[in-house]
């Protein structure tokens, strides 16, 4: 991160960077698919998106682009994030299956895709879907998004 970016960012801010309505944030906010890390204490007040919320925000969008139900990019964007914190990741796989009628979910962080590939290869019998996230391109994007500010 460059000497320049904040770090903290209103739901106004980040409403602008990813250029969608404050509505729409504020519904994902009620229904709980988007936490900022601090939430608005009362009227008046404004809640705070860390850049690692604003990370979460693009994620979710970008599932949500792709087809994804929100309840189902809400559940990935927690497993994701938790990996995405450290910087070193670059690449998650997520696999997924159907097991007794339960979905699971198993994920796994690669410095390069290649690795990734060799994988998805090795199991490539026991999943039922699988999604791969370049989290520094998303990173990138997010960074980028926000040094408009």
């Amino acid at each position: 991160m460059g000497k320049n970016m904040r770090d903290n960012f209103s739901t106004f801010e980040i409403c602008k960077a990813f250029n969608f309505s404050h509505e729409r944030l504020r519904q994902w906010m009620k229904l709980g698919f988007i936490e900022p890390e601090t939430p608005a204490q009362g009227q008046g007040t404004r809640a705070e998106f860390s850049r690692f919320d604003a990370y979460k925000v693009g994620l979710f969008d970008s599932l949500l682009k792709r087809g994804f139900k929100r309840e189902r990019a809400s559940k990935y964007i927690n497993i994701y994030t938790y990996l995405a914190q450290r910087e070193d990741v670059k690449f998650i796989v997520a696999d997924s299956a159907l097991n007794n009628g339960m979905q699971e979910i198993e994920t796994s962080n690669f410095e390069n895709l290649e690795d990734a590939l060799k994988e998805i290869k090795k199991n490539i019998d026991c999943w039922e879907q699988i999604h791969i996230i370049n989290f520094n391109q998303l990173r990138k994007r997010v960074d980028e998004a926000l040094s408009i500010l």
